[in-house]
C-alpha cells in the first residue's frame, strides 16, 4: 500500500511540476504550491518505504545500497533536490528537467537492485521471458505500430500546443 501511495504522490509531483511550466499567473502559483506539497509528501513516503524495506525486505534494501545501484539512486536523489530547488526558486524549465531525470534514475536504481528477479526469490527475468518467436514478433511489430501512431501523436500535440 505504501508503495502505491508513493507512486501516486510521485505522479502528482510530476504533474504539478510539468504544469508549472505550462501555465501562467495565479494558476502557475497554484501548481507550484501543489508541487511543493506533493514533493514533500514524496520525500516523507520514500523515507517510510525505505524503513519498511529495511525491516521487511532486507535483501532488497541491501541490494539498493550496493555499489551497483547506490550511485544511480544517489544521482536520483540529487535530481530530486535540484528539482525541489528549481520549484522553490521558480526555475520551472529546470524543475521539469530535474524531475524527469529523478524519476528515470530512481526507477533504474530500483531495477538494478531488483535484478535478476522479477518477483523475489521465485521468478527471474530469464525464467519468465516469452519464447524467442514471440519476442521476435514483438520487436519487429513495434516499429510498424510506432509509424502508425506517430502521426496521431503529432496531431494531438499540435492541437493542444497551438494558440
Amino acid at each position: 500500500m505504501l508503495n502505491g501511495l508513493l507512486a501516486l504522490a510521485t505522479c502528482a509531483y510530476l504533474a504539478a511540476v510539468y504544469l508549472t511550466n505550462e501555465t501562467k499567473g495565479d494558476l502557475r502559483e497554484d501548481f507550484r504550491q501543489r508541487a511543493i506539497i506533493a514533493g514533500t509528501l514524496v520525500a516523507i513516503l520514500a523515507g517510510i518505504v525505505m524503513a519498511f524495506a529495511w525491516y521487511e525486505a532486507h535483501w532488497f534494501f541491501e541490494r539498493l545500497l550496493s555499489p551497483r545501484s547506490l550511485p544511480v539512486v544517489l544521482a536520483g536523489l540529487a535530481c530530486f533536490a535540484a528539482s525541489a530547488w528549481a520549484v522553490f526558486t521558480r526555475r520551472y524549465i529546470w524543475s521539469r528537467v530535474f524531475a524527469a531525470a529523478e524519476i528515470c534514475l530512481l526507477i533504474l536504481g530500483w531495477g538494478l537492485a531488483q535484478h535478476p528477479y522479477l518477483v523475489y526469490p521465485d521468478l527471474t527475468f530469464a525464467g519468465t521471458a516469452a519464447p524467442a518467436t514471440t519476442l521476435q514478433f514483438l520487436v519487429l511489430s513495434l516499429p510498424v505500430g510506432a509509424l502508425l501512431l506517430a502521426p496521431s501523436l503529432y496531431y494531438l500535440y499540435r492541437v493542444f500546443k497551438s494558440e
